[in-house]
């Protein structure tokens, strides 16, 4: 554009011309006066409110002053940067201005300007806030397929745009993607260019699907790229069906022949015209599959593939191509469109192949790759003998720089015969910088150029003393003295252009003097400029002090930023050292930590150790003593067996004659049918069945069935425990207290309290069961003492407490791990599956919960506390449940059942079982909201993550075994149907099928609890049991006796067949 000064329009031309728009160029002039060199000359009608610059080498501070100026005009509307170089950082300064609501241009031209995808990006942000600019053009500026989706994703929203042209880029199938995307849902764009790009038929394909839904695009521009048969061929049928499209350029793409002929207009109604020429044969272009055939016929170490259009999406075949050949050592894939995305495919697939150990030189010159791929880039440096790298005219930024030069001096290999070419990229200070640092340890002979780059001079003079470096026509600023030398120039040349102006209005006042008003306004338009002239005056006095302020303010700044720099460094270094001590002093706490639980440990043995020595050696001396007396009177012992055997043989004879005899009579006369003596014995506990048949007499009626537990007198126990003294008590409750001793081992007595019912009927309950029933995760009863109101229990001591303290984490105890927890609860389910399966009648624990899970030395778990056990009657089956009016035991671990109508049945204890589980899982104490927490957020989230136990680090297999645990407690807590039974529990937690075995036992015959041998036939009222037949209901009524199971009077029966205990 030519010097507005210079030329003022003639006095015919200024009626016509927008004045503000004119003082508005020469505004944009004033700044840029040496680079409007053409296009000389007048403005006229069609140019009120435009401007244009072309070829004026205008960077990214005269964009900036253009988006100055462009914040405060209010009616230039057209603008035109064309063939300068604002980049991308100019290209941000206009998409600023653009985004804000006092954005008024309607066009904006920035034809080569290297903007970039970072360029593009920002246009792409200001477009979804833009309600006014309705043409873009943004031809020949290296966009790539990173800002094609920008833009694309931009258009979405945008409904103003009606044009946009994108021709001459680097945009592929990716981009075109995108854009087609754009086009099915956009409702203004009626011209698009897309031509001289790299789009192919997966582009094309995807454009003509959106051709099939846009109901506003008139002309499409595709010509020069890529299609072939199968995108002309969708395009083809697209425009069958589109009603819009008036214009389409196809020419100099792949397109056969006989495709074009089907081009042909789509109706009567709407003729489009449709360019189909000058189109390349085969032989001319190479499709991916002819490059891969290239790739794949390389015999000699080199690879050439410079200018074949190659995109980002093409890479991945074409890399796969080149390590199935294994051969080559050279590759050239200079000006091509690989960009990132093309640059991480080429790495990924030579180094999972460990092809790049053998690559020796690579040239991507002009691809399009930014920093994201130079990171993927330098994965190849890292052991690989490359020699010559190459990545000339590329977007490489700080950010890439900074990735090179960690991985020159964090890799082990050698770069000293090494060749890199960074030429024509966008490095500047801060890259500078980090390459500066990794090359001080590298020799003369690695050869580095950075040439036309963005390095600061500071930088350029450190690079100077490097030999090996190069750094020519960096893109720097420009002095302060040249640029007070150009605001010198620009005063003289307004001083200039007011003489002429001045000159111009004399001649015009001589010429018009009859035109008093024209005068008038010529002369206010003469104030308005020399008031403008003073300002910019003004402004340019203050210049040069601002800017050697900034001068100023920028030495101080860096040589702030340098004393901070080596601060840093200071920190960092002191902050590596203490690190380091920390890590030792925490090493050392763990070890002393270690060493005391172990000393702990050691002593406590050693206590226990010395004990049992103490108590070893007094029972030695009476051993001695007894064994004496011993064999004195084995030889009369042994005399007395003798005849107490043949004895015993003939008692045993008798017995069994008369027990056939009674059996054949009871079978001739049923109506006299005995009474066994436990129907009329009475019960210990509304629960225990009348051992009137069992496996064996033993079995029912004593604890000989089990192993006999030793009788020891009271002063042992009490000897044991240093008289009960207070230092050795462990706990207490409602029985009495417990104290830690030593009884030929460490032991734990259990001393009833005086006067306590409870006490008294708990120990007979628990010295039964124990008796009973031995089992590894059943706490061990080694004897017991009793002697007047005084009852004591003596078991195994476990030394690591019960489950509630160690999930507590009292007295300081570490954690207990997952493993640890997962082992406990198989412990308790392997006890609890015993006790209801290993004898005809199952017994009920009734008070399981982790206060009466124990630990021993090993933390293996065992079951204790069997003070308010229940025996099922003989006949209970799995299916059935049982009343008792006796409901004792802890809230929180009762089933709903059993604590509202005292209904037991073999899923009672699982419900209490459900609850440990989720205490092993959470930690937490148990009660309503832990159920319901856990139900919660199972069903929120399905997994129970985030209220498992923070004590524990989870790692995703653990966290996975724990949610498996989680769904097994919440259907422990089901139902008393629905809960699984034990045995299903047990196999769960090993990971077996749970449906392998029966979740009961299975049917046995109900019979009858008197004659044992008919089936159950009758009901007793009132109590509704049903556990005789009819014949034995009718004698027990006949002889006033009382129910077996319950005792109560019985008045009536009722005949039927009964498959349940109790029946309603």
């Amino acid at each position: 554009m030519e010097s507005l000064d210079q030329r003022q329009p003639a006095a015919t031309e200024l009626r016509d011309l927008d004045l503000q728009a004119w003082n508005t160029l020469k505004a944009l002039h004033l700044f840029y006066h040496e680079w409007q060199q053409e296009d000389r000359r007048v403005p006229s009608q069609k140019d009120q409110g435009r401007a244009r610059f072309r070829d004026q080498e205008m960077g990214p501070k005269g964009a900036h002053v253009i988006a100055e100026e462009l914040k405060v005009n209010t009616t230039l509307v057209a603008l035109g940067l064309y063939n300068n170089d604002i980049g991308p950082v100019g290209a941000n300064e206009l998409a600023t201005v653009l985004g804000t609501e006092s954005s008024r241009l309607a066009i904006l031209a920035l034809f080569e300007n290297h903007i970039g995808d970072e360029g593009a990006i920002a246009m792409a942000l200001a477009l979804k806030n833009n309600k006014t600019l309705t043409q873009l053009y943004l031809a020949n500026n290296k966009i790539g397929e990173v800002g094609a989706r920008a833009l694309a994703l931009a258009l979405q929203t945008n409904s103003s745009l009606t044009g946009l042209s994108l021709h001459e880029n680097s945009i592929g199938d990716a981009g075109a993607l995108a854009i087609a995307e754009a086009l099915a849902v956009n409702t203004s764009m009626t011209e698009l260019y897309l031509h001289t790009n790299g789009i192919g038929d997966p582009g094309a394909i995807a454009i003509a699907t959106a051709l099939t839904k846009n109901k506003t695009l008139t002309r499409l521009a595709l010509e020069q790229n890529n299609i072939g048969k199968a995108g002309a061929e969708k395009i083809a049928a697209a425009l069958k069906e589109n009603e819009s499209l008036t214009e389409l350029d196809l020419g100099e793409n792949e397109i056969p022949s006989d495709v074009v002929k089907k081009f042909k207009a789509p109706s009567d109604k709407k003729k489009c015209t449709i360019r189909l020429d000058h189109q390349k044969s085969a032989s001319v272009v190479q499709s991916e599959p002819s490059i891969v055939s290239i790739v794949g016929k390389a015999t000699s170490g080199s690879l050439n593939l410079e200018s074949k259009k190659i995109a980002e999406l093409a890479m991945e075949a074409i890399s796969r191509a080149i390590v199935t050949n294994g051969t080559i050592t050279k590759m050239n894939l200079k000006n091509n469109t690989l960009a990132d995305i093309g640059a991480r495919l080429l790495v990924e697939n030579l180094v999972d192949s460990k092809l790049h150990l053998n690559l020796v030189s690579l040239n991507l010159d002009s691809n399009n790759i930014g920093n994201d791929g130079m990171g993927h880039l330098c994965k190849l440096l890292e052991g690989s003998a490359l020699q010559e790298l190459s990545l000339n005219h590329n977007w490489i930024g700080d950010a890439g720089a900074q990735a090179i030069a960690s991985t020159l001096t964090a890799t082990t290999r050698k770069f000293d015969q090494m060749e890199l070419r960074l030429k024509g990229n966008r490095i500047g200070e801060l890259g500078g910088d980090a390459i500066l640092l990794a090359l001080k340890p590298l020799s003369t002979q690695f050869k580095l150029d950075l040439s036309e780059n963005r390095l600061p001079a500071r930088c350029t003079e450190k690079f100077d003393q490097l030999k090996s470096v190069l750094v020519d026509k960096q893109d720097t600023p420009p002095p302060i003295t040249t640029l007070l030398d150009r605001l010198r120039s620009y005063e003289t040349q307004m001083m200039t252009d007011h003489m002429e102006f001045r000159s111009l209005f004399f001649e015009l006042e001589s010429a018009l003097a009859a035109s008093s008003t024209f005068t008038e306004r010529i002369l206010a338009d003469v104030v308005v400029q020399q008031e403008e002239i003073s300002k910019l005056n003004r402004q340019m006095s203050a210049w040069p002090k601002k800017l050697e302020k900034a001068r100023i303010k920028r030495d101080t700044a860096e040589k702030d930023l340098k004393t901070k720099e080596l601060e840093l460094e200071e920190i960092k270094t002191k902050n590596e050292v203490l690190e380091f001590q920390m890590s030792k002093v925490r090493n050392n706490e763990e070890k002393l930590r270690l060493l005391a639980e172990q000393v702990q440990a050691a002593e406590a043995r050693q206590a226990a150790t010395n004990a049992e020595l103490q108590g070893a050696r007094g029972e030695i001396g009476r051993l001695h003593t007894a064994s004496q007396k011993a064999h004195t009177d084995l030889t009369a012992l042994r005399a007395e067996l003798a005849r107490k055997s043949t004895e015993l043989e003939q008692a045993q004879a008798q017995v069994q004659a008369q027990a056939q005899a009674q059996v054949q009579a009871a079978a001739r006369a049923p109506a006299a049918v005995p009474v066994t003596a436990p129907l009329t014995a009475p019960l210990t506990a509304p629960l225990t069945a009348s051992p009137a048949r069992g496996p064996t007499a033993a079995e029912s009626t004593s604890p000989a069935m089990g192993v006999a537990i030793p009788k020891i007198p009271l002063k042992d126990l009490s000897n044991a425990t240093s008289q009960f003294a207070d230092n050795n008590a462990l706990g207490s409750g409602g029985f009495g207290k417990v104290y830690a001793g030593v009884w030929s081992q460490q032991v734990a007595v259990k001393r009833l309290a005086n006067q306590s019912n409870q006490g008294t009927q708990q120990f007979q309950a628990e010295l039964e069961a124990l008796s009973r029933f031995r089992h590894p995760n059943i706490v061990t009863l080694l004897c017991y003492a009793e002697e007047g109101t005084e009852r004591c229990l003596a078991y195994e001591l476990m030394i690591n407490g019960s489950v509630r303290d160690r999930l507590d984490r009292k007295s300081g105890s570490p954690a207990l791990t997952w493993p640890q927890r997962h082992r406990i609860a198989r412990d308790v389910a392997r006890a609890m599956d015993y006790v209801q399966t290993a004898y005809r009648q199952p017994l009920f624990h009734l008070d399981l919960k982790t206060a009466n899970v124990l630990l021993d030395a090993e933390w293996v778990a065992k079951v204790a506390d069997f003070g308010l056990n229940r025996v099922a009657p003989l006949n209970y089956d799995a299916h059935n449940y049982i009343r008792t009016e006796t409901v004792q035991g802890t809230k929180g671990y009762m089933c709903p059942e059993y604590q509202t109508e005292g209904k037991v049945s073999v899923k009672t204890d699982v419900y209490s079982y459900g609850i440990i589980l989720l205490e092993i899982l959470t930690a937490r104490a148990p009660n309503m909201d832990l159920t319901a927490d856990v139900r919660r957020v199972f069903k929120r989230k399905r997994v129970m993550n985030d209220i498992l136990d923070a004590a524990i680090s989870w790692d995703a297999a653990d966290a996975e075994s724990a949610n498996d645990m989680g769904h097994l407690a919440l259907d422990c807590l089901e139902s008393r149907v629905d809960r699984p039974s034990f045995g299903v529990i047990l196999r769960r937690l090993m990971g077996e099928d749970p449906d392998s075995e029966p979740d009961v036992e299975g049917e046995r015959a109900r019979e009858c609890l008197v004659c044992a041998e008919a089936p159950t036939t009758a009901k007793l009222n009132p109590c509704h049991h049903a556990c005789v037949c009819v014949s034995c209901a009718k004698r027990l009524i006949e002889l006033h006796l009382s129910c077996p199971v319950c005792r109560a009077p019985i008045e009536s029966m009722t005949e039927g067949q009964y498959s349940q205990t109790y029946v309603a």
